[in-house]
């Protein structure tokens, strides 16, 4: 016998086909239909095949009580329609099935290729359609159905119709192509509707009930992910890869629709966080909030900018923050000891470049603050204090990269304990200068102040006077001292609403 155990049926109707309500006309027969598959599941289409139909008696395996064949081609979907009681017979009467005596089961077989060398696809018990034949010799019997189902006599109606009717109109399906909201079905058409390289299609939106629940999708198959757009010029306006990543054509907004921002997110009332990042553990990652506050690996609401090092659930950075221009040189960055490193130039505008400690004579109450020496040049100084031999003189010995550094010398004496006239007796030389005309053990306090020499001080000359940018002219960094309000202030909120 042929191999064909592979062939499939996906599905499988029984139905009342015709009950004669004058119980004269014969042959009675029901309806079977069924879609044919290959082992792969495709459908078995435009094909003649052979069906054998055998009704079993007690058991699956029991004796055939009535036995015939039917010769069918397939559909374009792989389906096929037979009535069960009108095919070749070739064993038993129809007719004489003791429908009411046992159970009874039908076995069905299928010849591919349309022979006789049948394989048994499987074996189904019969539940109570065809027993409406049974009623038949009976005559009137009681029949309890469910909800909206009324039974009288031979005749069973549904007074609670399903919501959902097939409409030719609507719903297509053809092979492995379902189309739904279209009225084309030549899908292989190049003018048709329904893309064919589609399984599903949906001509219209799709929705979900506001009272459903989730839709959750376990696995994709076979698709990289999943695509929506509004825009029908565009491929998704919204893609949620397979790797999960998210990726939008345009603008996104949450909570707040807008056309001129690339995202927005605005706060919703009621909420401390406007916007949250968490890595895998649930440790804060960014998070905006309510207040206007950001956090960077830290939840604050008490600050406007916070940048936390990484905790003990990480491996420590020695680096806290880090900005680089584009070509990754670095321009700003916050070290884990503390220390700030800038590369490049350090401005302030009109205010003080202070360092601060705890005042030495009230370190629990007050602060010292002092502030930076300021020059419009590369300056350097030097200073100390040395002691005189027995001849009234000295030499100071400088860094040994001091030349190398500086140039444009500058000096400064003063006797300590009495007066000399102290002068510089040997200008610097190898990095050391000497002092004479003072007193045996005299000491002396020198300074020697210079002008940066290096290469970058040579390529990047101080320039102390600079005419303000376009943008800028008209506005002060401190407009109050010259009698202007805070529209006129270099960088403020009121001047770039003015402009």
């Amino acid at each position: 016998m042929r191999n064909i155990t592979k062939l499939l049926i996906s599905s499988l109707l029984l139905a009342l086909f015709a009950v004669n309500q004058a119980y004269a006309q014969s042959p009675e027969a029901f309806k079977y239909q069924a879609v044919l598959r290959d082992a792969n599941y495709a459908p078995i289409t435009g094909q003649n095949v052979s069906i054998r139909i055998s009704i079993l008696e007690s058991t699956p395996d029991g004796t055939i009580v009535y036995q015939e064949a039917h010769s069918n081609q397939t559909s374009a979907i792989g389906l096929v329609v037979l009535n069960i009681g009108e095919g070749n017979v070739l064993s038993g009467i129809f007719a004489d099935i003791q429908w009411g005596s046992s159970d009874h089961f039908l076995q069905v077989e299928v010849d591919q290729a349309g022979g006789t060398n049948y394989s048994i696809l499987g074996t189904s018990q019969l539940l109570s359609v065809p027993y409406a034949l049974y009623a038949k010799e009976a005559g009137k019997v009681e029949l309890i159905g469910g909800e909206g189902i009324q039974v009288e006599e031979n005749v069973i109606n549904n007074l609670k119709p399903s919501l959902w009717e097939l409409d030719s109109n609507i719903v297509f399906v053809d092979t492995s192509f379902v189309a739904i909201g279209i009225t084309d079905t030549t899908f292989n058409d190049s003018t048709s509707l329904f893309p064919t390289d589609a399984p599903l299609y949906v001509n219209g939106n799709i929705r979900l009930a506001e009272d459903s629940a989730l839709l959750g999708l376990g696995e994709i198959v076979g698709s990289s992910g999943i695509s929506f757009s509004a825009n029908p010029d565009r491929e998704g306006d919204m893609v949620i890869a397979s790797n999960g990543r998210v990726t939008f054509e345009e603008e996104v907004g949450i909570n707040q629709s807008f056309s001129f921002v690339d995202l927005n997110v605005r706060n919703q009332l009621g909420n401390s966080t406007v916007f949250q990042v968490e890595d895998t553990a649930g440790q804060d990652i960014f998070e905006v909030g309510r207040g206007r506050n950001v956090g960077i690996n830290r939840i604050t609401n008490n600050v406007t900018l916070q940048v936390r090092s990484k905790d003990a659930l990480n491996t420590p950075s020695s680096i806290i923050a880090n900005f680089e221009k584009i070509n990754g040189d670095n321009v700003f960055q916050v070290q884990n000891d503390n220390d700030v490193v800038v590369t490049g130039d350090f401005s302030v505008n009109s205010g003080n470049k202070n360092f601060i400690l705890d005042h030495p004579l009230d370190p629990a109450n007050m602060i010292l603050a002092h502030n930076a020496v300021e020059s419009p040049d590369h300056v350097t100084y030097y200073h100390g204090t040395i002691k005189l031999d027995a001849n009234g003189q000295a030499v100071v010995e400088l860094p040994d990269y001091f030349e190398a550094l500086n140039t444009d010398f500058h000096y400064q004496l003063t006797c300590v304990g009495g007066f000399a006239q102290v002068y510089i007796a040997e200008e610097i030389k190898d990095n050391q200068f000497r002092i004479a005309g003072g007193k045996d053990g005299m000491k002396v306090s020198w300074q020697v102040s210079a002008r940066r020499d290096d290469p970058w001080a040579h390529d990047h000359p101080y320039q102390a006077e600079i005419e303000k940018e376009a943008g800028e002219k008209g506005l002060y960094y401190y407009p109050e001292g010259y009698g202007k309000g805070r529209a006129f202030k270099i960088g403020s909120q009121e001047s770039k609403e003015e402009k």
